[in-house]
């Protein structure tokens, strides 16, 4: 290799060397490259990425996971120097506990099991439509994809931004148990993180609420005891949501989650967490926990979990509408249940009379 091209062949390795050190790649490196090998000849620009460098995809791949790993690492040290009294951003905060005292819906989408990779775009834009105050993706599944479908609900969301409704926050659900997975949800792009309080010791709590500080997120800490509301609140929560793992029925936990609330400060945001996909009791159940609990938001739980069904929408569209309707919690009942009682469900679907989506039963839990 002629002497000039063993020269430019190094610049551009030091190049990506240093970009893949400082945790991100340039896309634009100002000038024209020429890399030359006794196999190729690779020319890259301004808006050619670095990784043209590499022969093959499996190369591609093993250096984005090595710049992923050193952005990890880049976040995790960015927690370790910032001070633990360093407040978060508190934008989930005030959608969920809104100043003129209005509800509000947060909503979970957590795919079936038995479902494959499904095309979101189109729930997720009418969650954000619907002025969800977050929206909760569930990472933490029983095979592969979680991890895809947050990562399909953040692009979607993307496309907002500079309109009206703009993205709705993420909120990453999943197996949290140390700092690096706070970082990874940060580099996922989450706007925040639910953490298991039942799972976690105090020390830990405040660790990673401190994390999800650091990395501007908020934390969404998950209760379902009294003790835990106090570890929330002195780690520095602003947003605690009573979700319990029990199997009981919702009617029995939603007296159990209005017991809990008076424990609950009022400068924090209180969410109850009702059980969608009931056939229209879940609106019941949500005006009764707003109103006679006095909680500033309701999470729908296991809200949506087949995307790809052609009524997901409509149900999502509508329950949410009731929920935050101010109408009178009777016509909104009578409305959903119809003359046959909750499994008919006449009026569901904007007055269609349509039977809710397959797997749609009678009273949920929270699990």
């Amino acid at each position: 290799m002629p002497m000039a091209s063993k020269l430019i062949f190094a610049v551009a390795t030091l190049t990506v060397s240093i970009a893949s050190v400082t945790g991100f790649v340039p896309l634009s490196l100002g000038v024209i490259h020429e890399v030359s090998s006794p196999s190729r000849s690779v020319r890259f620009g301004p808006l050619m990425h670095p990784t043209s460098l590499c022969a093959s995809r499996s190369r591609c791949r093993l250096f984005q996971l090595s710049m992923a790993e050193t952005t990890i690492e880049s976040l995790i040290e960015k927690v370790k120097s910032t001070p633990v009294a360093s407040k978060g951003p508190d934008k989930i905060f005030r959608a969920i506990k809104k100043a003129n005292g209005a509800p509000s819906v947060c909503v979970e989408y957590s795919r079936e099991p038995a479902g494959q990779r499904q095309k979101v775009d189109f729930i997720s834009l009418t969650f954000r439509r619907s002025k969800a105050a977050a929206i909760i993706v569930d990472t933490a599944l029983p095979y592969e994809g979680g991890e895809q479908d947050f990562a399909d609900f953040v692009k979607e969301q993307k496309t907002a931004k500079g309109n009206f409704p703009g993205p709705a926050s993420i909120v990453w659900r999943g197996k949290i148990k140390d700092v690096d997975s706070i970082a990874k949800a940060a580099l996922a792009g989450a706007s925040g993180v639910a953490l298991p309080a039942e799972e976690l010791s105090e020390e830990t709590l405040a660790e990673l609420v401190h994390a999800c500080h650091a990395l501007d997120m908020e934390p969404f800490v998950e209760i379902s005891d009294k003790k835990h509301v106090s570890a929330a609140v002195a780690a520095g929560a602003r947003i605690i949501c009573i979700r319990f793992t029990s199997n009981a029925v919702a009617s029995f936990l939603n007296y159990a989650q209005i017991q809990l609330r008076s424990d609950i400060p009022k400068e924090c945001a209180a969410v109850a967490t009702i059980a969608g996909r009931q056939r229209g009791l879940e609106i019941e159940q949500a005006q009764q926990v707003l109103q006679q609990g006095k909680f500033d938001g309701v999470l729908m739980a296991n809200f949506i979990t087949d995307a790809a069904d052609s009524m997901a929408d409509r149900y999502a569209a509508y329950v949410m509408r009731e929920v935050l309707s101010k109408r009178s919690e009777a016509f909104r009942i009578t409305e959903v249940r119809g003359s046959g009682g909750p499994a008919s469900a006449y009026g569901w679907g904007a007055g269609a009379g349509k039977m809710p989506p397959p797997g749609f039963s009678g009273e949920g839990t929270h699990a």
